[in-house]
């Protein structure tokens, strides 16, 4: 579900609403609340940030999303993050696959990018078991990619006529 602007608001705000965890909002979540309250024009394609909910309890328990639009050269970045009680569980690894689905749908997309910082090794772990490769790196944080494969073409009957 995204993430609307007056849940930003409530983020930024210190307001604690009934269906957060309890150790929600992480830093990451109140700097893409600022970016959304920034940003008062909400984004209707699918290049935009979205709450990970527990289905369990229907609790908010992080984010996911994408920083924008696929670039000029087709590519796109994300993000993604976790409350401390419910990292390790596999979320985070099913939330990314989610928006890997949402950025193949979209024919320009050829190039998706993810920058976890680098002493971050559970994040790194959640990019390699989806098929990202660590590409390069700065002092703090580790450019990780994954390219579209190309489509294999269909087989075709042969035509014995």
């Amino acid at each position: 579900m995204p993430v609307e602007l007056s849940d930003a608001h409530a983020v930024l705000s210190g307001v604690r609403r009934p269906d957060w965890a309890i150790d929600y909002p992480t830093e990451g979540d109140i700097v893409i609340a600022g970016l959304i309250a920034q940003n008062s024009t909400a984004r209707t394609d699918a290049y935009t940030h979205y709450k990970i909910t527990l289905r369990t309890m229907g609790q908010v328990i992080g984010g996911c999303g994408f920083l924008g639009p696929p670039d000029a050269t087709g590519s796109v970045e994300i993000g993604y993050g976790l409350v401390p009680s419910e990292r390790g569980k596999g979320i985070a690894t099913e939330a990314v696959k989610g928006l890997l689905e949402a950025a193949w749908k979209d024919p320009v997309v050829n190039l998706v990018v993810a920058f976890p910082d680098r002493d971050n090794e559970p994040s790194q772990g959640v990019l390699r078991r989806v098929g990202f490769q660590h590409v390069d790196s700065n002092s703090e944080q580790l450019r990780w990619e994954i390219k579209r494969q190309p489509r294999s073409p269909i087989a075709t009957a042969p035509n014995t006529g």
